[in-house]
């Protein structure tokens, strides 16, 4: 119970079930796979490995990180190995001929370099570790390598899995479902040692339950500044009165313009499970960096992209905050119109006079 209290305050479990996500949606089907899994009746197991064939379908990476952490119940729980052989093949003999024969592609995701702002949640990670819950989990780690030796090396795989999901969202996301028990282990500590001073052992714990507080409330404001502000709206409201047309804006902002806008996009949050993904962010990549017409036009015109929505953001993100590139090419080209501006967020229109 002290676990699912800690959890339910951890930046992760906010942003997952306060949203829809493809990461939500890769969490809920592993979860439910892996309790599943741990029953002995036939239909539970069966359930459980058709939970295991769509978590495969849905994300590769979030599949073999279950069946890593399936692999190390059964050794903590001393349960029969070949009971893993079900979940592991069946969904591979699956996979493996669904990609060869449609337009869907194996590719590991979630995967970036090292950086603080991609894991600390106070730096405005979506899924991101809060930096006192880290605090009190090397604490609890501490506590259980002294005093359960005989776990130490389930305790090491879990540092070792901590430090993977430094650069991987879906093993961060499992990680801080993980370290909630280290945390109330550290939690405990507190409580039950004898301190010299009541003062202290108070302070301290009403410091651990501040900072749980300030926890959740801080993710919770990322998510409310996260979602599209008016201007935004508006744009977009706009933009599904004109006529039909492709939109190229940020991946990021993609499903918003679908939602919206009722259009097609060239880029959205789940264009990466397409084969052609790594060609179209490509191109993508490259019209945003246009600076001459003669690079632009081609790739407008092979994705017949009509519509190119620019958000500050964006001008932010991409450009730093000065003409150039694309940005640049639309304000001194007469092969683009712009229909509408309202304070930052702009919608320019493409002639194709071809």
């Amino acid at each position: 119970a002290h676990s699912l209290f800690v959890l339910a305050v951890t930046p992760v479990f906010v942003t997952l079930f306060t949203s829809l996500s493809l990461y939500g949606f890769v969490a809920f089907l592993s979860l439910s796979a892996l309790m599943l899994a741990l029953y002995k009746k036939s239909f539970q197991k069966a359930l459980s490995v058709l939970l295991f064939i769509i978590l495969a379908l849905t994300s590769l990476t979030g599949f073999l990180i279950t069946i890593i952490i399936l692999f190390a119940l059964f050794l903590m729980l001393k349960k029969n190995l070949k009971a893993l052989l079900s979940p592991i093949i069946i969904p591979l003999a699956v996979l493996v001929p669904f990609a060869l024969f449609s337009n869907y592609t194996l590719r590991f995701l979630g995967f970036h370099s090292f950086a603080f702002k991609n894991f600390l949640s106070i730096l405005q990670a979506s899924f991101g570790f809060d930096m006192f819950l880290l605090v009190l989990f090397l604490a609890g780690f501490l506590v259980i390598w002294i005093k359960k030796k005989e776990k130490r090396l389930f305790h090491l795989a879990t540092l070792i899995f901590f430090i993977f999901s430094l650069f991987n969202i879906f093993a961060r996301i499992f990680t801080s479902f993980i370290i909630t028990v280290y945390c109330v282990v550290a939690i405990t500590y507190f409580y039950k040692r004898r301190w010299d001073l009541d003062v202290v052992k108070t302070g301290t714990l009403l410091l651990v339950l501040c900072s749980l507080v300030f926890s959740v409330t801080n993710q919770i404001t990322l998510l409310v500044n996260a979602q599209p502000g008016q201007d935004v709206l508006n744009a977009l409201l706009f933009l599904k009165d004109l006529d039909n047309g492709v939109v190229l804006t940020s991946q990021e902002n993609g499903f918003l313009v679908e939602f919206y806008s009722e259009k097609r996009v060239l880029l959205d949050s789940n264009t990466f499970l397409m084969r052609d993904y790594p060609n179209i962010k490509r191109d993508s990549d490259t019209l945003f960096n246009a600076a001459r017409f003669t690079d632009a036009e081609p790739l407008l015109n092979d994705y017949d992209l009509r519509y190119i929505l620019i958000t500050p953001a964006m001008k932010e993100g991409l450009w730093d905050n000065s003409e150039q590139g694309l940005w640049f090419l639309m304000v001194h080209s007469d092969r683009f119109v712009k229909k509408y501006e309202q304070k930052g967020t702009s919608i320019w229109e493409y002639l194709d006079t071809g």
